[in-house]
């Protein structure tokens, strides 16, 4: 059983350090997975948004520690929201910085608690760099871990739908339609006028 767990270490370490490497230099994104989930899956709440603005003005004023109080402010003051070093990285992304983005969430990873976070947050930004096997592999592994306890039934029920979303988005990216089209099914339950999820759907 220890064998196994740290065959499992190692392998999550290699896989990690690959996304990384491959994606901390790419800057052709994928527009169907956005990083709306690392501003707190609540992109439309005016207001959290407006302070993520100020952390991202600060970021981009080269003040990164202002910036990372503001996200940690946010985070303290609102349960359901994203780690902040999560919150950070989407931040990153935006002002186009990926290798501090990957930086920071390899950093993240080495926190056993933030799993699902982290893997979750990889495999967006892997699936974004048309890196379709390394997002799937965070996915799994992301999958497998328990998410945060501090989040309320309601956002969990919300960041499950957007895993739900970007499993199928990284399933038909791999060329897997036959796990994609039913996952896209389950998600277009939830959102039967989704525009993007028909045209997905075909």
């Amino acid at each position: 059983m220890q064998y196994a767990a740290s065959v499992f270490r190692l392998c999550l370490f290699l896989v990690t350090a690959l996304t990384v490497g491959v994606c901390s230099e790419c800057v052709a994104m994928n527009p169907d997975l956005t990083l709306d989930s690392m501003r707190g899956f609540q992109s439309g709440n005016k207001r959290q948004s407006q302070q993520l603005d100020q952390a991202l003005e600060a970021l981009r004023a080269g003040d990164v520690s202002k910036c990372r109080s503001v996200v940690e402010a946010f985070c303290a003051a609102n349960a359901d929201t994203p780690h902040p070093t999560v919150l950070i990285v989407g931040l990153l992304m935006e002002d186009r910085r990926g290798q501090a983005a990957m930086k920071a969430l390899g950093e993240l990873s080495l926190e056993p608690d933030s799993q699902f976070e982290c893997q979750f947050a990889f495999a967006r930004l892997a699936g974004r760099n048309n890196q379709w096997h390394h997002a799937w592999a965070h996915l799994l592994v992301a999958e497998s871990a328990a998410m945060p306890e501090r989040w309320s039934k309601t956002y969990r029920q919300t960041v499950q739908s957007e895993f739900t979303d970007a499993k199928a988005v990284i399933a038909m990216g791999r060329q897997d339609w036959k796990t994609a089209k039913p996952l896209f099914e389950t998600v277009l339950k939830g959102s039967p006028d989704s525009p993007d999820l028909l045209r997905r759907l075909g």
